[in-house]
């Protein structure tokens, strides 16, 4: 037996785009495991005009996952991503996007274990 659903416009928007999240979930899950590998979180202390300013940074990992000296800014990880992940979307706008919202998320910790971003 089938049922015909109605949506309005916003419930169609609201479908497409948890649909289109969840197509994702697989690629950004093979992107925090990229990170996890090779990156760990850190945060830089910088003097600026009347305090101090924290910014976030990515320390680069050993193959056994051990810390380096060596860290970079999300820039530098974006272009390492765009180098090593250049198949996992097709559109460059579609996967430059995907893939600053993944390590900007995976940076805060707000990837949950089916792939999708938490609030």
């Amino acid at each position: 037996m089938s049922k015909t659903v109605i949506l309005g416009e916003k419930g169609l928007q609201m479908m497409q785009s948890m649909m289109l999240s969840e197509s994702y979930s697989d690629k950004r899950l093979d992107v925090k495991s990229f990170l996890d590998k090779n990156y760990m979180r850190g945060e830089f202390v910088k003097d600026s005009d009347g305090g101090k300013k924290t910014i976030g940074v990515f320390i680069k990992l050993t193959d056994k996952g051990l810390p380096t000296k060596d860290s970079v800014m999300i820039g530098d990880v974006f272009d390492r991503l765009q180098q090593e992940k250049i198949d996992i979307l097709q559109d460059k706008d579609e996967r430059d996007k995907f893939l600053m919202d993944t390590i900007k998320a995976w940076y805060d910790k707000k990837i949950n274990d089916r792939g999708s971003i938490i609030p």
